[in-house]
């Protein structure tokens, strides 16, 4: 097993501008992408779907490369395929109204399985990092939405700090590489996990504006954290995980539940809609998403990897209208600032496989 190199943690400065690229690289990719499908009958079909069905038909095709069970085997094809797939989900969730936790969830399983390969193929990675909302001064989220992830962003980050004090005077002796590394140098590592959710807690609650209800309390019980801080039980699954994990995956939970309550208006993507999108994926042969690599990744936080972005096709262009363009850069944001809190998760050992994810 690769020793994984220590996460960094770095603001984006300019992150409207690297979420532009982003967003112009995964419609572009989406596009292009679809014309690789190889689902049965889209190709018959394809003038006819929506952009949420041709991203969501990417996202499985790739995926399913990506984990093998289309039969592919090499894995330098496999890694390929994840580096489209984390993409491709994240043109799932911000093309399809009902699928943003899915898309979310499914692009922090790509990159993780994205780094596991790299690892086995000596190639260096680095995830779609968000980790903090610099530059931003409105989004097309309601105000209880952002009140909400602030809450979970708020506690998260005194969590972490909680645990780097503790890490601090007794750094944990079992855990995968990446938590022994990350114990290895708490001042800049755990400090700075705290710090990011901190900060991005409060550039939420300047965005939801003076109105917005202030949910976060600055203090929270620690005595789970104190009786178990190595190892906890999840209390979502019941499992045990790293004490770190769990608050990152909790953070990712939390925030996604924000944002499947009326977080935005849906009908601005109504040219999105995935119509029969479900119907005409159960046809087809989706592919689970289960990460099988092993606890090879540490939290490399880096900014975000803005791939190639040339521009987004002029129907993606015709089609945007009534602050669509707006909203999905919005949603790309926050879609990458969640699958970053799931990304790190995974890399400290929480396991990334859809039973412990998905309900």
């Amino acid at each position: 097993m690769q020793t994984p190199d220590s996460p960094v943690f770095r603001p984006l400065s300019t992150l409207r501008r690297a979420t532009a690229a982003l967003l112009a690289a995964v419609l572009l990719v989406a596009t292009a992408a679809c014309s690789e499908v190889r689902v049965a009958g889209l190709a018959e079909s394809e003038q006819s779907s929506s952009p949420c069905e041709l991203a969501y038909y990417a996202a499985t095709d790739h995926t399913a490369t990506m984990d093998g069970t289309d039969g592919t085997t090499i894995l330098s094809m496999r890694y390929l395929a994840a580096l489209q797939a984390q993409h491709d989900w994240l043109d799932v969730a911000i093309q399809c109204s009902q699928r943003f936790t899915e898309g979310t969830l499914r692009s922090a399983q790509a990159q993780y399985s994205a780094r596991s390969m790299a690892a086995q193929l000596g190639q260096s990675y680095q995830p779609l990092t968000v980790n903090s909302l610099d530059d931003i001064d409105s989004m097309a989220i309601t105000a209880d939405a952002l009140s909400s992830m602030a809450l979970a962003e708020d506690r998260a980050g005194f969590e972490t700090e909680v645990l780097g004090g503790i890490y601090a005077s007794k750094a944990p002796t079992s855990g995968n590489a990446a938590v022994k590394a990350l114990a290895a140098n708490t001042a800049t590592k755990l400090v700075a996990i705290s710090d990011n959710h901190k900060e991005c807690a409060s550039q939420m609650m300047m965005i939801a504006g003076s109105g917005a209800t202030d949910l976060r309390r600055k203090v929270y019980a620690t005595g789970d954290l104190t009786a178990s801080p190595y190892l906890i039980a999840d209390p979502a699954t019941g499992i045990d995980a790293n004490t770190v994990a769990v608050a990152e995956i909790n953070a990712a939970r939390a925030e996604l539940e924000a944002m499947s309550d009326n977080a935005y208006d849906a009908s601005k993507l109504s040219a999105n809609d995935e119509a029969d999108v479900t119907a005409s994926a159960s046809s087809s042969a989706s592919a689970s998403t289960s990460s099988g690599s092993s606890d090879s990744a540490s939290s490399d936080s880096a900014s975000s990897d803005s791939a190639s972005s040339d521009s987004a096709s002029s129907d993606s262009a015709s089609s945007d209208s009534s602050g669509a363009s707006e909203l999905r850069a919005d949603l790309l944001q926050l879609s990458m600032l969640i699958a970053t809190h799931a990304y790190t998760a995974f890399t400290l050992g929480y396991p990334s496989m859809d039973h412990f994810l998905f309900s």
